[in-house]
């Protein structure tokens, strides 16, 4: 990987490799989500209000599939 020219130190790149495989797994879950409830798609809450909704969502999908955090 090169930055400005320079590769990156081993450190950065390390960073950089963590942070991408912690991202797949929030993005496969807010796809999950989107596709399993509609309301989500075309909502036009605040960034501040959607929090909550998501929230209610994801305990919804949870007991839906039986995966309540700690058990899966």
């Amino acid at each position: 990987m090169v930055a400005a020219g320079n590769r990156l130190a081993v450190a950065n790149r390390s960073v950089n490799q963590l942070l991408r495989g912690l991202r797949w797994q929030g993005e496969r879950g807010f796809a999950i989500l989107i596709d399993r409830w509609k309301t989500l798609r075309h909502s036009t809450l605040s960034p501040r209000r959607i929090g909550e909704v998501v929230a209610a969502a994801l305990h919804l999908t949870h007991l839906e599939y039986r995966c309540l955090p700690g058990s899966c």
